[in-house]
């Protein structure tokens, strides 16, 4: 589908800048360069009403809505500088970088007060922002 590998190597193919990452003979992640991979893209998921992801979202979930990542490496999407880190195949974290990512910023139960709202944030001399 992509042609010839400029390079090769045990675990790695690369095209131009792009390298395809390989283990035990199957794809487990890539890096988009010059020139672009043809990635066949993950399966779409029919919720159209959904815009945003949040923790727990599914990997199909956050390719529909953030589109394909530019890399693929060690259990995570990039998309430029930004990461989004999965665990069992649904979103644990994510850390933005200079493209913005389409998350949903409910925080985590832990950082809700008793009757469900978000507790406020509050200063730590040791450790810096942190939540009450």
């Amino acid at each position: 589908m992509q042609g010839p590998p400029d390079d090769t190597g045990e675990s790695i193919l690369r095209y131009g800048s792009s390298v395809v990452y390989l283990q035990g003979g199957r794809v487990t992640g890539w890096s988009d360069g010059i020139p672009r991979l043809r990635i066949r893209h993950r399966p779409r998921v029919a919720f159209d009403l959904l815009d945003t992801f949040v923790v727990g979202s599914s990997r199909a979930e956050v390719a529909r809505i953030q589109g394909p990542p530019t890399s693929v490496v060690f259990g995570a999407d990039l998309y430029g500088s930004s990461v989004v880190y999965f665990e069992h195949d649904r979103v644990a974290r994510w850390i933005e970088g200079y493209q913005s990512l389409r998350t949903g910023l409910i925080p985590p139960r832990s950082l809700l007060d008793r009757e469900g709202t978000p507790a406020a944030p509050g200063r730590d001399e040791n450790l810096g922002l942190r939540w009450k």
